[in-house]
């Protein structure tokens, strides 16, 4: 998947938007030369080059013959109605709508079978009243201009005052270039969402209601990270497949982000590459940050090459890396500072942390902080000169400072042994974790739970608070959450109604998609098991490689539990779980539907057994009733003629695959998980 686009994003939206006009004024295959015309002045005023429009034309032309469209052209009248009002809101960016792009618009109108001049009159008439109504956040009578908001929400924005921010830039956005960029730059922090008010969330509502697309996007951003209600989910991909739909690549983004989180069922990691791809492609600075992150540390379907990364934005930002973020989005400093990072440049990583928090980002400067005040080993070389960097990115409003700052005063705590201090550091760290949590940073819960879950460093040992802060930081996609709602069902000390073996199996699976190779073992397990059909084609394809790349005693240390095979007459065979030490050798013939078995023993499972140094030997268990035909059972068998199971499930296998047969699926109905018995509880 490694590839990447020299192309500016912004560039790339451009031409998308006159790809899409020129697809809508083909829509009944009559395009006049004024139309021709008109599409070429306003490629002319987006400073698009002849060679440029000739692409789009091309492009277009693809379209058209493959039937495939970048836009969908609407059917119902409402739904037209809606597509024209985004089509002037799109041409109105830049606070006003020219001669050229009204006549197109019309003409569109026309095409879809309305009066043209009264509706574009209309819609104009209505996005400039709605401009005008800053009702929330201006006090009657008092006016303010969209320059004046723009300049008012950067402005907050830089200082890291999301709610000022987003109160201007709502409306901005709504009529203005510049706005809508820098609003959807807000957009593109998740922890920022958790700083809007009830207030600015109506007013989303009310926005995406009219048919605003940014409002739509920015309505299922808070759905999609904050998840306020049960269907939250669903009302998120309705929005950004409407907003989609109207040609805002970050909605795309933000849709292929649920897939990668297993938001929206099993993962499947070239869908999401080739959503987040088009949506890049089409100018979304938040499908570059994902797109450039993961082949920076190697994740998602690529390898590992932040040289690449560098290189690449480095080619693409030329002599032109402004602090301006209204021109380039901080999100590529970011990755230059990581892929810096993971080159061990650290003054280069420095120099583009630093960059990011004089843009606004001051959520970066805890990573600035690691790079300047850490070892290698990540010890403070300094404690006194980290706890002032600290303390300026906490006054700055950097959630992860807080988190930081509780670390270190854990490290005091374990260094002295005065009670009273103890227990003024333990204030402390957990005023900070709680702090830093309802700022939406979630590995602040997952340590505040740890702490009450443990009772360690002066916390009360409360399960209770430790399983609510655990899932709140699931919501915020914390592997370690659910690494510990896992670990919590099993040790049975949920505040609550124990959860069904099928969720016990999907924490697992969250832990692990999410990046936390804990519980990869126990999720294999549960995969040869059958107890994970529903996701066996995500595990087989992802997991289980990571699975096989562990070392030999990670694996051995896991699977305790020993087991058998079931060779069948199909050449397929199941791996079942079965201790021949514990249970008892007359229950085997039902696995192939005998009364008796008579052991097998051959040259060639003996000469098996040897090549791979087996503890036993190699038995294999017959019908004995019957002739050597049909269904037959693997064991081992002891020096005394005694059959044993084995230990080893990857041996098992390659056994199994030795012989020819092929492992089909995993008996557990007879032999069930210990889980099993609460399946009928939620």
């Amino acid at each position: 998947m490694n590839n990447y686009s020299n192309i500016p994003p912004s560039k790339k939206s451009l031409m998308n938007n006159i790809i899409n006009l020129m697809i809508i004024a083909c829509v009944d295959g009559k395009v006049s030369e004024e139309e021709q015309s008109l599409i070429n002045q306003i490629a002319q005023s987006y400073g698009l080059s002849e060679e440029e429009f000739a692409q789009c034309g091309q492009k277009c032309n693809e379209c058209l013959q493959s039937n495939q469209f970048p836009i969908e052209v609407p059917e119902s009248d409402d739904a037209k109605v809606g597509f024209i009002r985004n089509l002037v809101a799109t041409m109105m960016i830049d606070g006003n709508i020219s001669d050229e792009e009204r006549q197109l618009i019309e003409a569109i109108a026309e095409r879809f079978g309305f009066k043209a001049k009264e509706v574009v009159d209309y819609l104009i008439k209505s996005i400039n009243e709605e401009i005008q109504k800053p009702e929330e956040i201006q006090e009657p009578g008092e006016k303010t201009s969209i320059a004046e908001r723009i300049q008012q929400g950067k402005a907050a924005l830089l200082r890291n005052d999301v709610a000022t921010a987003f109160d201007h830039l709502m409306e901005a956005a709504l009529a203005d270039k510049e706005g809508f960029i820098l609003l959807l730059e807000l957009l593109s922090v998740e922890k920022r969402l958790y700083q809007l008010t009830l207030q600015q969330v109506e007013k989303m509502k009310a926005l995406a209601e009219k048919g605003y697309v940014v409002a739509q996007y920015a309505l299922g951003r808070y759905h999609q990270v904050r998840r306020p209600e049960k269907d939250s989910v669903d009302t998120a991909l309705t929005l950004f497949n409407n907003a989609a739909k109207a040609g805002l690549p970050d909605a795309m983004a933000a849709r292929a982000l649920m897939m990668i989180r297993g938001l929206l069922g099993e993962i499947d990691q070239e869908a999401y590459y080739e959503e987040l791809k088009a949506a890049f492609d089409k100018g979304s600075h938040l499908a570059g940050y994902h797109l450039y992150k993961a082949a920076v540390v190697g994740k998602d379907g690529f390898n590992a090459d932040p040289q690449g990364v560098v290189d690449n934005i480095k080619e693409w930002l030329g002599d032109k890396e402004s602090e301006d973020i209204s021109e380039i989005s901080p999100v590529y400093y970011e990755i230059l500072a990581l892929a810096y990072s993971a080159l061990n440049e650290i003054d280069k990583a420095t120099e583009y942390y630093s960059k990011c928090v004089r843009m606004g980002r001051t959520d970066l400067y805890s990573d600035y902080v690691i790079a300047t005040c850490y070892d290698d080993n990540f010890e403070p070389i300094d404690e006194n000169q980290l706890l002032k960097a600290l303390e300026n990115g906490i006054e700055m409003g950097d959630p992860y400072c807080y988190v930081l700052r509780a670390d270190l005063y854990e490290k005091r705590f374990d260094e002295i042994t005065d009670e009273k201090e103890q227990e003024t550091l333990s204030a402390k760290i957990a005023q900070d974790l709680k702090t830093a949590a309802e700022m939406g940073e979630g590995g602040a819960l997952v340590e505040y739970g740890f702490h009450s879950y443990l009772g360690d460093y002066g916390f009360e040992e409360n399960n209770e608070t430790a399983w609510n802060c655990f899932v709140k930081a699931t919501e915020m996609n914390m592997a370690k959450a659910w690494t510990m709602i896992d670990e919590m069902i099993e040790e049975d000390v949920m505040p609550c109604e124990r959860p069904s073996s099928e969720f016990l199996n999907f924490s697992r699976l969250m832990s692990v998609r999410l990046g936390d190779d804990e519980l990869l073992p126990v999720l294999i397990y549960n995969y040869y098991k059958g107890t994970m059909r529903q996701f066996q084609d995500e595990i087989k394809k992802y997991y289980l490689p990571r699975y096989e790349a562990l070392s030999d005693e990670v694996k051995t240390d896991f699977f305790g539990t020993r087991f058998i095979a079931i060779i069948k007459a199909d050449g397929t065979a199941d791996l079942v779980e079965f201790d021949l030490e514990t249970e008892d050798f007359e229950e085997l013939p039902k696995f192939i539907d005998a009364d008796s078995l008579n052991a097998l023993r051959t040259e060639q499972l003996t000469n098996l057994g040897k090549e791979m140094d087996l503890d036993g030997r190699l038995t294999a268990w017959v019908d004995g009733n019957r002739k050597i035909q049909g269904n037959m059972i693997l064991t081992l068998e002891d020096e005394q003629g005694q059959p044993m199971s084995f230990d080893d499930l990857a041996e098992l296998k390659a056994i199994v695959t030795s012989l020819g047969a092929t492992v089909g699926g995993v008996f557990y109905d007879e032999f069930p998980d210990d889980d099993s018995r609460y399946d009928s509880q939620v």
